[in-house]
């Protein structure tokens, strides 16, 4: 048996990969609907079913935590989209606290779709901007009142 947390993955650049051969060969009775991770794997002592995601060279062994847990709203999107520049101005307009990622920026970028990943958002083609971020919520193209909803 292997254990994940003792593994420095910065020394092994292969080791997402095999954790995820490991994890897809790994007998299980837990669906993937029945729990909210986009990657997980049952624990071969406890038994139990374990969130994990590899977030820039560090394994994290519950994703949830790296979402945005305040009332903060964060704004994924371009200087360029109109669909952003509005609801940057609903925002300013309503008052409402934002921070704005511009994912023209790589690490921005990155970090909205690391975002989406965690949240369970398909992430396997482009997605329509701007892409909102609040009390552990990604939404994509939501109107204000969604993300007015979110924020309570």
């Amino acid at each position: 048996m292997f254990n994940l947390t003792s593994v420095q993955i910065s020394r092994l650049p292969l080791f997402g990969i095999c954790v995820a051969i490991a994890i897809a060969s790994m007998p299980t009775k837990v669906s993937a609907q029945s729990i909210d991770c986009p990657n997980y794997w049952v624990n071969p002592k406890t038994g139990q079913t374990e969130c994990f995601v590899i977030y820039k060279g560090s394994l994290i062994r519950n994703s949830q935590q790296l979402l945005n847990a305040s009332n903060t709203v964060l704004v994924y999107g371009r200087e360029s989209c109109g669909w952003t520049q509005q609801m940057l101005e609903e925002l300013n307009q309503l008052g409402i606290p934002y921070q704005y990622r511009d994912v023209d920026n790589d690490a921005m970028s990155d970090e909205m779709w690391t975002a989406l990943r965690f949240a369970g958002q398909d992430t396997s083609s482009s997605v329509s901007l701007p892409v909102i971020s609040v009390n552990k919520q990604v939404m994509i193209r939501p109107d204000v009142t969604e993300v007015i909803s979110a924020r309570k």
